[in-house]
Formats: structure tokens, sequence, C-alpha cells
């Protein structure tokens, strides 16, 4: 922690009481609020999200959450409150070169109205995120100070993730003079259980609609709350999910706090900032109680936890301090490994459990578990060496899913909340299919029931559909059925080029079976070619597909198989938005975002420059076709092209303005293919100013064939070819406002 006279001087700067004004924004309207104020939606938005709690989209979310009129106004607000959280613990933002300090500071305040508020500190409690290339007035703020705080309502709001969270961002923030002791109600957690702030909504956790404007912001605590599962990351950024005892809805946390991540040390210098050491990360505790609080924000996060709905619309909590996150009892730790494959003699069982409280032992491990075709039971696991506890469950069949969880009790009677399942497919004696490696129980998206950490037999005939480079690795892509069934592709991972290509037939013996972030894949496969050939047919589809409420179920069932989409809309060249690019663009069989698809350059053969593919494309350019494998990381579906013959030609040319011809057609180009010059005949439903001119395939004007006002009737004019390489380019009419398109082939 940071002490008072490293910032002597910072603080004698704010001690002077100041009038309350928006400092340096003389002639800015301003309105005097309070924070509960700014916090409070409308009753008719909060009566319709209550109502479609169900069905919400992230666009109706954030529709009716920003709709409160200081949003919707950009109002200039002012407000007092005191500071709740340590500036020097803000850790969301990288460190600018320039000044030295975050890019944004994070710092939770109370106002001080709640003192006298008749239902308490309840909707007063709001965060600061304070973006001002100088802020360290903000940086000069200690816990208990009192403040005066000008700014703007500027909810974080994303589409992408369907979230949106109430927060200030200032113009000024002046120290009053006046701090609050430790002791004051201001700093007073309310106590809150998990169901107290969600609902179960499709299964799923949602956020309470009804209590929205309460607990935003808002600083809470949850007494002996169960961590459910904790996921370290000792150099990265650690996720936990959380929820109250005997309540389905759950919590996850959010590493604002420099203390709850583990990817600040030597970026963040400590002191001042209360960075965590490398020799001392956050590490949470797989399972447990704990005591545990900090401030709820909506910021469309679940980690690494697929466990809200829909929109991801969810609070996160964000404790700041290191005793916001108090271990109370830990029950034993249960690590469940990869036992081999779950067959029709059986499926093994293999956990590691070692007792959570020092002192106490493990007294019994089970495993309760369920099928597909409907039989349940619970077994005994027995300890085989060490912590080492295994078992068997036997009775299955060949084609079932067999879903299982272990929990472990300690001689004092303490048990591991049950934790994510494991679920495996039943095989015979060899993997022999596709299908045995990416099934789902229910056809929807998960990851494979045949993950092994060692290797394991096949007996598997698949034909090669795709070979590239990728960085250091080589990406195979196979499939092993003719008539392109759902569930037929995967993708196989090798560390040098196996000398694969399109068409080769194989057979693999033995291999494993990952889950390398989302993606199913074949690893340390030994296998022999039987032949070459043809590959499949590429199945053709439409982006559409994959998007709605059936389209990541969708995608998951084509991972790995090739897909070819014609007639597609270029509508985004940066699919990552305002982030990036980072190589990837937005494809769309209907021409809308909604229906898109991103295309990736994860093949060393497809490159744009500087990894951005508005270097090759505009959006609304109509390319020929694209075709690829299906893929899945960072939490999108995309097709992976091999080399950029897969990237169909440009067929339409966009321009702002563009709308769809009814009244300009081009009749046609002769001769096609050209030499040097070609004729082409257009014809004008009325007259008007005409440009007509030539594009490459990347949509890089190169010629100019006729430009002025034409009669309404057919035309013929002349188009200079002369200095084009051989390729096909496109032909583009503008006419009163609409446009047309034919293509040309040049040959040498």
């Amino acid at each position: 922690m940071r002490t008072a006279s490293l910032f002597l001087v910072a603080v004698l700067a704010l001690a002077a009481p100041v009038a309350a004004q928006c400092v340096g924004t003389e002639g800015v309207d301003f309105t005097r609020v309070t924070v509960d104020q700014i916090n409070d939606v409308p009753q008719a938005n909060v009566d319709f999200l209550v109502a479609n709690a169900s069905t919400l989209t992230a666009d109706q979310i954030l529709t009716n959450l920003t709709a409160n009129p200081l949003v919707a106004d950009q109002a200039t607000v002012e407000f007092t409150a005191a500071v709740l959280s340590d500036p020097y613990s803000s850790g969301l933002a990288s460190i600018v070169a320039t000044t030295g300090t975050p890019g944004r500071i994070h710092v939770f305040v109370r106002d001080v109205a709640a003192l006298t508020a008749p239902d308490g500190t309840s909707s007063h409690t709001i965060q600061i995120v304070d973006g001002r290339s100088d802020n360290s007035a903000t940086l000069g703020l200690f816990v208990g100070d009192e403040i005066t705080v000008c700014g703007t309502v500027s909810p974080f709001s994303s589409t992408a993730f369907g979230s949106v969270s109430m927060q200030i961002s200032p113009i000024s923030i002046t120290a009053t003079g006046n701090d609050y002791p430790s002791d004051s109600p201001l700093f007073d957690p309310v106590v809150v259980t998990t169901d107290d702030i969600h609902n179960v909504v499709n299964g799923a956790t949602q956020i309470d609609w009804a209590r929205y404007g309460e607990f935003n912001g808002e600083y809470v605590r949850f007494d002996l709350i169960n961590v459910i599962q904790g996921v370290p990351a000792p150099t990265g950024r650690v996720d936990v999910l959380f929820g109250s005892p005997g309540t389905e809805t759950q919590l996850n946390l959010y590493d604002t706090s420099l203390r709850y991540r583990n990817d600040r040390a030597g970026s963040y210098p400590n002191p001042p900032y209360n960075t965590r050491s490398a020799d001392d990360p956050f590490t949470p505790p797989a399972t447990g109680i704990i005591n545990l609080q900090g401030f709820l924000v909506y910021a469309g996060d679940d980690g690494t936890f697929a466990y809200s709905s829909p929109a991801r619309a969810n609070w996160v909590i964000n404790p700041m301090e290191d005793s916001d996150f108090e271990v109370a009892v830990a029950p034993p730790i249960v690590t469940v490994e990869e036992a081999g494959l779950a067959t029709t003699d059986g499926a093994p069982i293999r956990a590691t459990v070692v007792p959570g409280t020092d002192g106490n032992t493990v007294a019994s491990v089970v495993a309760d578990y369920t099928t597909t075709s409907g039989a349940s039971g619970q077994i005994a696991l027995s300890n085989t060496s060490g912590d080492v506890y295994e078992g068997t469950i036997t009775g299955l069949l060949l084609g079932d899913f067999v879903t299982y969880t272990v929990v472990a009790t300690d001689n004092q009677g303490a048990a591991t909340p049950p934790a994510n399942p494991t679920t495996r497919l039943v095989v015979g004696d060899a993997i022999s299919s596709i299908f045995e490696v990416q099934a789902t129980p229910d056809g929807g998206v998960s990851g494979s029931g045949v993950t092994t950490s060692a290797a394991v037999p096949f007996d598997l005939d698949a034909v090669v559909q795709a070979s590239f480079e990728s960085g250091s690795e080589t990406i195979v892509a196979i499939q092993d059925d003719a008539g392109l069934a759902p569930f037929s592709g995967v993708w196989i991972s090798f560390a040098s080029d196996p000398g694969l290509a399109a068409g080769d037939q194989i057979t693999i013996t033995e291999g494993r079976v990952v889950e390398d972030f989302g993606v199913t894949q074949l690893v340390d496969v030994t296998y022999t070619m039987t032949g070459s050939g043809a590959p499949y047919d590429y199945k053709a589809v439409s982006t559409d597909l994959f998007n709605g409420a059936d389209g990541a179920a969708t995608a998951e069932q084509h991972e790995g198989m090739a897909l070819t989409f014609d007639d597609v809309t270029v509508v985004a060249t940066n699919a990552d938005a305002p982030a990036g690019p980072f190589g990837e663009f937005l494809m769309s069989s209907d021409g809308t975002a909604a229906n898109g698809l991103r295309v990736d350059d994860l093949s060393s053969a497809i490159s744009y420059d500087g990894g951005d593919p508005a270097s090759v494309y505009t959006e609304g350019n109509v390319l020929d076709y694209v075709r690829g494998s299906m893929y899945f990381s960072f939490g999108n579906y995309k097709l992976v092209p091999v080399t950029t013959e897969d990237l169909g030609e440009i067929i339409s040319i966009a321009v702002e303005g563009d709308r769809e011809s009814t009244s300009v057609r081009i009749v046609g180009t002769f001769p096609n293919p050209a030499a040097n010059a070609a004729r082409v005949r257009f014809e004008l439903a009325s007259a008007g100013d005409v440009s007509m001119k030539v594009f490459d395939t990347t949509g890089r004007e190169v010629a100019t064939v006729a430009e002025g006002a034409f009669s309404a009737a057919q035309h013929t004019v002349e188009a200079d070819l002369s200095g084009l390489a051989t390729g096909v380019y496109v032909v583009r009419l503008v006419a009163n406002g609409e446009v047309a398109t034919s293509r040309i082939a040049v040959v040498r």
C-alpha cells in the first residue's frame, strides 16, 4: 500500500475547499444530481426487460438500460462522493509510455447522500473511469476522501458483448478537504446472495432487471459463498466462478484490481501501484467457501465459464483489496484427469484429491453419473496411490454419452461443491470415425467426448481436405464422409510438415484428442497414407446458418469441414473494430452484419498489409466465393481459407451511396476475353451523367472507360485494356445514382 508522504504535494494541492463548479469548464451547463439518479432506469424500460428476460437481444438490453435521460442527453452532471477504492489498485488499462500512468483509472465512489437516504447506500455507488491524458488528480485520491465530481454519464456499452454499466467520465475531480473514517456507514457493503442480484433464465444466470439500478456499481458482500471453480493463471488473468449455497445463480470475478491479476508485474511499478509481485501471484482455491466483497459491474464478461444467458447479461464482482477475498472453509480439492477412452467395458475415472484445509483428511470420493440412454448411479473411487483415486462406471451402451461429477468429502464433513461435469462418449475398442471425435450429447456446443491425455487406438480412414502452414505448425483438415454430414471434419496439428496434400487418403491408427482453446484437434497421430485422389466437395452453405439461436451449434457441427460460400458481401474489413485489425474480415450471404461470418488469416499463405483486410477489400465488395474449413478461436467461429485461390474474385465494387440498378444495364463486352481493347455496350432508361471504370480484383481502379452525359438509349464505348496484365477485371457503370457491373477477362 502507498503512504501519504509519497503524495504530499498532490494532497496539499487538493486540500483547499473549492466552490461547487465544473473546474475549467466555465460556460458549460451542468446538472446537480445524486448517483441514485444516474443509476435510475425508467420503469417502463425495467418492465420491458423483466417481461422479455428469456428472449432479450443485446440491442434490446442496451436500448432499455441506456434510456436514462442523463445518458441520452450526454448530460454534464455534478455530485459529491466518498472514495471507496484506491486508484493505485486500478489495473485494467496498460501504462501509457508518454505519461507513465494507466490509460484509464477506475475508482469506485459512493454518494455522500447515502448517509441520509431512506434506503441507505442502495443505488448510490458508481464507477469513475478517468481516461483523460492528465489523470493525476485522480491518482492523488485516497480512500475516504470526499470529492466533487463533474463529468458525463458515459456507460460502458458493447453490442458485441451485450453489456452496459453506468459509469462516469470525469471532466474534473476536486477534493473538498473532508475525509471519512473507516467506520463510516459509507464504507459498509450491502450483504447479498447471488439470488438477490440474479435470476435463472433459460437455465442460466441473468441480471434481475428489476434491481439493476439498485446494484449497479454497488459495494456488496457475500458471506460464506462457494468457489465453484477457480482457474489459476500464475502469469496471467485469473478466472473464478462463485455461487451462494443453495442457489443456482452464479457470479464471476472481474479483475479491475491489480491485486487480482498476475500479468502486470514489470509493467506497473510497485510502488506506487499495488501490483502483485511475480513471486506472489493471486491463486484462487479450485473450490472452497470464502467471504467475498467488491463492486458489481455489468461488463459483458463471463470469463472461461459459459454460465450467463442471454447476451452475457450478468453482474461480475470487482474485489479491490486482498482482504476482500477471505478463505473461510476449504473442502477437498478435486482435479479430474483423463483416464482413457470410455468403452463398453467401462468408463475409467481418475482424480487427484487433496484436503483443502490443513489438518483434515479425505473421508470419501464418489462419482455421480447419468447417461443419455437414461441410466444413472453413483460409484465410490478408491485411493490407489498418494492422492490419486480411481474407479470405473460399468454397464454402458455403445454410442451413449456418460456424464459424471466427482465429489470429495473430508473428515469434518466439508464437501466439494458440484464441479463442471465430465462427459465421455462410449466407443468400441478404437476410435473409428470423426463423428466419435466431434459429436456432442445434444448436437450443441461442447467439447469432444473422447479427449485423452495419452495416445489411444484409432481405426479411422479419412481424406485430407486442406493442409497449410500456420506459424511453426502445419494444420491439416480431414473428413471421412462423402455425404458431408455434420460432425465429419476435424483438424490435425503437426509440429512439422507431414507432406500431406488435399485428396490424400490416410488411415490413423493412434493419436490424442485435445481441446485447444475451444477447437477439437488431433495431435500426436500415427497414420499411413493409403492413396491419393480428389478431396470431397466443398459443402455449399450460407452465412445465416451460423447465426441466430442455433448458429453456434451448427458451426460446432461443421468444425473442421470444408465449406464454400457463394456471392458473399464484405460487410466489415475489420471484424474486431474498434480493436485490431487482427487479419479477419466479416462476410455475409445476405449483405447484413447480423448474418456475418469471420474469415481468418490463420494460413500463412493468406496475408494482408499490416494484418488489415482493408488493404485488399472495401466494405460492400461482393466476392464470387469464399471457401475454407470451419474453425474457432477467441470466442468466434470463422472460416479459414488455405490460399488466395480460396478467395474469389470481386464481382461487384462497392461505393458509398450505391443502390441496386433498375434502370442501368451493361449489355455485354466484346470480345471477352480481350487483349488490348474491348467494346462495352450499356443501356440507360433515362438520360444522365455516366462514369464507367475498370477495377482489378483487389478493388483498385485501373482504367477509365467513359465519363460524361449520355442520353436514354443503348450506347457502345471502347475500353483501353493495353496496360493491364492477364487476369479478370470488373467493369463498373454508375449512372443516375445506380450501379451495374460486369466481368471481363484480359489475356496476353
